[in-house]
């Protein structure tokens, strides 16, 4: 029993060494032959040999290859099942590597012992495997495209075994030919290369035929790496018999980068043979050019001189231009603003007159007919005096805010701001606003406010007093203040 674990401990890491190491693989397929000896177990011996075989085959190793085949048994019949299928195997993938000279672009036919071989070992092998699929790809003109994608369907990715279908369906698409097989060929070849690359696999085929093919364009730094990347897999595989197909691949794309870069010479040539003819025709050009730009140097210096006493000139003419301009604008606007105060004035007493010849009619009309009392009563009534009081209130609050629109906000600074007067609407004041309105136009006295405001000069004292109290700053400075508001400016 202990044997046995030995053995498959050997196997184990003989099945991780298949991908990338050769040597360590033949070594560990040494040893499980070794144990299969001692434990005297034929069967498994002979499936370590066939391990041996089959990595010896695969590196190329024609010799070595000749020398494990004399030592496997010739009954295949009478071998298990599992044996036998591995048997088989080997054997379709010794005819294929080495007695068959077979290579992705070459145009032979495949040769006789090849299908011999497939008549003699395919029967070993279950028709549900897919080494079964892969090999009648490689060994016979048979069509079995449908039969690899069925499998490649089911294979697990990345996988050796992924590797190997899609070489063998690219291949397929090759024989089929077709308007758009090359796409499809090249296409299966690189999944093939990108699952070897993923699996550390070094016995990499579809990397070499894509540098061998027509896919990719010879003396490319791209040829070169895939050739490069063959090459270090042959070196570190053991893989002999990949080397002469990777000299071959070597060689076309090394005579193609060299007929690129002779032509790539020849373009420099011409090219340095322009630039010189050029070179001659800018000095020569130069040479003409710095004299007459001798010439021109002194015309320059007197143009420049005349331009900057023309720029300055036109500068002046521009600024004082400006300034006509501006003080147009400021007239227009000053005569638009006497003008809509003027029509304003003349309105009110307009409207003034018209209402004091209604209110004389109505009286008279009351006097003729013989109304008295109610004369008398609408004589001392104030409520024609207040309606005119106000609407020449609201006269003069428009005007004045219309030539100091900023006058309310200047005003509640110099209040604390839980005292801040807030106007019943944009063009309208309050009556501290608007005697302080007055004080700012240089009407400082409360007697002549009272008279403009129609109100009592106590009336007037008394809310300006109310507002002093208010100030941030200094209650006898309060009124100088106001009245300096614009004269400041």
């Amino acid at each position: 029993m202990k044997l046995v674990e030995h053995y498959n401990y050997y196997k184990r890491i003989y099945d991780e060494y298949m991908k990338f190491d050769c040597d360590s693989a033949v070594y560990y397929a040494g040893l499980c032959r070794k144990v299969a000896a001692d434990a005297k177990m034929s069967s498994l011996g002979v499936s370590a040999l066939l391990d041996q075989l089959y990595v010896v085959v695969i590196s190329g190793e024609t010799f070595e290859s000749q020398r494990l085949m004399k030592m496997l048994p010739s009954d295949i019949v009478n071998m298990p099942d599992d044996i036998r299928v591995k048997y088989a195997i080997t054997m379709l993938e010794y005819y294929m590597r080495v007695k068959m000279d077979f290579f992705w672009d070459k145009k032979s036919v495949v040769s006789l012992s090849g299908q011999e071989a497939w008549n003699k070992y395919s029967r070993y092998i279950p028709d549900n495997m897919w080494q079964k699929h892969y090999y009648e790809s490689q060994l016979t003109k048979h069509d079995v495209l449908e039969k690899l994608l069925a499998d490649i369907n089911v294979t697990q990715m990345p996988s050796v075994k992924a590797a190997m279908l899609y070489v063998a369906i690219a291949q397929q698409y090759k024989k089929r030919g077709g308007n758009d097989y090359k796409e499809k060929c090249f296409r299966y070849l690189v999944l093939s290369a990108i699952n070897d690359i993923m699996c550390a696999n070094r016995e990499s085929s579809s990397l070499l035929f894509i540098a061998n093919s027509t896919f990719v364009c010879a003396g490319t730094e791209r040829a070169f790496n895939y050739a490069m990347l063959c090459t270090e897999n042959a070196r570190n595989f053991k893989d002999q018999s990949r080397s002469f197909f990777i000299v071959n691949a070597h060689a076309k794309i090394t005579r193609a980068y060299q007929k690129r870069l002779e032509t790539n010479l020849m373009v420099c040539i011409v090219i340095v043979v322009l630039l010189v003819i050029a070179v001659v025709i800018v000095v020569l050009l130069m040479i003409n050019v710095r004299k007459k730009r001798r010439m021109q140097a002194s015309l320059l210096k007197q143009i420049e001189e005349v331009n900057v006493s023309l720029a300055a000139s036109v500068e002046k003419e521009k600024q004082a231009l400006e300034k006509y301009k501006h003080s147009n604008d400021l007239l227009r606007d000053e005569i638009a603003y006497h003008n809509e105060n003027f029509i304003s004035v003349y309105q009110l007493v307009t409207k003034y007159i018209a209402d004091v010849q209604a209110f004389k009619k109505s009286l008279f009309n009351l006097i003729t007919s013989g109304k008295i009392d109610k004369a008398r009563k609408e004589l001392k009534s104030q409520t024609v005096a207040e309606s005119y009081l106000q609407n020449f209130f609201e006269h003069f609050d428009k005007a004045f805010l219309s030539s100091h629109p900023d006058f309310v906000e200047r005003f509640n600074k110099l209040l604390r701001p839980e005292c801040a007067i807030v106007p019943p609407a944009s063009d309208r004041l309050t009556p501290e606003l608007r005697i302080y309105a007055l004080v700012s136009m240089g009407v400082t006295d409360s007697v002549s406010i009272a008279d403009f405001l129609h109100y009592s000069p106590q009336t007037i004292y008394n809310y300006r007093l109310r507002v002093r109290h208010c100030a941030c700053i200094p209650e006898k400075d309060f009124a100088d203040t106001v009245a300096r508001m614009y004269s400041d400016d």
